[in-house]
């Protein structure tokens, strides 16, 4: 399983809707249920995977947790105490960056020195599966772009108005107007990510299919599960920072103009997580 699969099953629980404490503890079975959508292991593999999961698992409860616990805390310290700017939301932003920088380095090894055990036929499963995946993907991306310019921004402003509305509650008349100009603000780069993905999965496809699984090929693909990055084109980039700055203007925004119940909701939504975090912490 890719590293940032596992993260990204980890963080989904925020967002899901069951319980985010029932959704961890079953984060094993979660994690195959992920896997077996791309690689058909075999008993032999799956006794090895079962192995290191509960070793990630583990670590992540003791080590991490803890981490984000803190984290959750300081964020609803600084939404009570009205302290949100830019600098803070940065501040955030590097602590989650961190988060990701230290699963990448807790895994990486442990995926690295399973990649071996992969036959030809599962590489080649693999990325025929994702092959699949970025199709549809690509297929969503030119139906988006197929509807009318009002209604791609219809679809936005619809997205973010439900996302903002999920943590503060019932939107005011200056929040409602706010979020409808979220789409004047981003601008859309779901096709340079797809891009880039592919780019990314392309190179990784040629270190598999090569016979080699000694130093080099251990060498190569740590490289890439580590630096995924360089294959961003500078334009996704520069999108990227762009959307990332005006995002914080409009977080911040919307934010100076919460009711004392839209921070109640929002700071009582967050500790709901916090409180699993700690109950998970002392299981």
């Amino acid at each position: 399983m890719k590293v940032k699969s596992f993260l990204m099953i980890v963080t989904l629980i925020l967002v899901s809707g069951c319980s985010s404490k029932f959704a961890y503890k079953n984060l094993d079975w979660l994690a195959h249920w992920y896997i077996d959508d791309y690689i058909l292991l075999t008993e032999e593999q799956r006794v090895v995977v079962d192995q290191k999961i509960a070793i990630w698992l583990a670590w992540h409860q003791q080590e991490e947790l803890p981490r984000y616990l803190a984290d959750l805390n300081k964020l609803t310290d600084d939404i009570d105490d009205q302290q949100l700017s830019f600098a803070k939301l940065d501040a955030h932003q590097d602590t989650i960056k961190q988060h990701w920088a230290r699963m990448k380095a807790k895994l990486v090894p442990d995926l690295v020195l399973m990649a071996p055990l992969l036959d030809s036929q599962q590489i080649a499963y693999l990325f025929e599966k994702l092959d699949k995946r970025n199709a549809e993907e690509r297929k969503e991306i030119d139906e988006t772009l197929s509807l009318s310019p009002k209604q791609q921004q219809d679809e936005v402003v619809k997205k973010y108005k439900k996302s903002i509305t999920r943590w503060l509650g019932d939107l005011t008349s200056e929040q409602k107007i706010l979020a409808a100009n979220i789409s004047g603000e981003l601008q859309d780069n779901d096709a340079l990510w797809l891009d880039y993905r592919q780019r990314y999965q392309a190179e990784l496809k040629t270190v598999f299919e090569q016979p080699d699984r000694g130093d080099s090929f251990s060498e190569r693909l740590f490289q890439l599960m580590m630096e995924p990055d360089v294959f961003r084109s500078d334009e996704l980039n520069k999108i990227n920072a762009e959307n990332a700055v005006n995002f914080k203007k409009i977080l911040l925004a919307i934010n100076n103009t919460a009711t004392v119940q839209q921070r109640e909701k929002l700071i009582t939504e967050i500790n709901k997580f916090a409180r699993d975090a700690e109950a998970l912490i002392q299981d």
